[in-house]
């Protein structure tokens, strides 16, 4: 998660609950607010599909990433990893 770009990465990851031993299959997940897109890619399933959000979904992202970085940093003062108050935005 980056807060200041507004983006969101993940990997995924996909595998077979009916037979474990299965071999996982990994792919990428990528959100920008900015882009107003939402990307994933399975390159072992030869999957790509980028979705464009709308004005709602990017609200709703962007609410989650800002409430996610407002934790981080309410938790790194709480432990004293970082002296002062959160400010909202700061």
């Amino acid at each position: 998660m980056d807060a200041v770009n507004q983006t969101v990465d993940a990997r995924v990851r996909l595998t077979s609950t009916t037979v474990p031993t299965m071999q996982p299959i990994n792919g990428t997940l990528r959100i920008s607010v900015p882009l107003s897109e939402l990307i994933i890619e399975v390159q072992q399933l030869d999957f790509y599909r980028r979705i464009v959000l709308s004005g709602a979904q990017n609200t709703a992202i962007l609410n989650q990433i800002e409430a996610a970085q407002a934790q981080i940093e309410n938790g790194l003062v709480t432990l004293a990893v970082v002296s002062g108050t959160r400010t909202a935005g700061a």
